[in-house]
């Protein structure tokens, strides 16, 4: 899974701007959140599906995909469909 398709998948359901917004409000507690995404395994997973949350801590683990995924949410989000 690249964070392409998971932007996408997130934007297909219409969840970007949520998403963008969380993305952004948790940036100060990534650390913990990538330890707790395994709590969150269950609502994560209705968004996205969930054989994509090992991919999810990769993200919260690599601040650069972090951003990239921000990045491409908002991006999407201005295209129509």
């Amino acid at each position: 899974m690249d964070l392409d398709s998971i932007a996408d998948s997130i934007t297909k359901r219409g969840f970007a701007t949520p998403v963008i917004f969380l993305l952004e409000a948790s940036k100060p507690l990534r650390g913990i959140l990538n330890v707790s995404t395994s709590a969150f395994a269950p609502l994560i997973g209705s968004i996205i599906g969930i054989s994509r949350i090992a991919e999810i801590g990769k993200i919260l683990q690599d601040p650069e995909s972090f951003e990239s995924l921000i990045k491409l949410l908002e991006e999407r989000r201005q295209k129509p469909l």
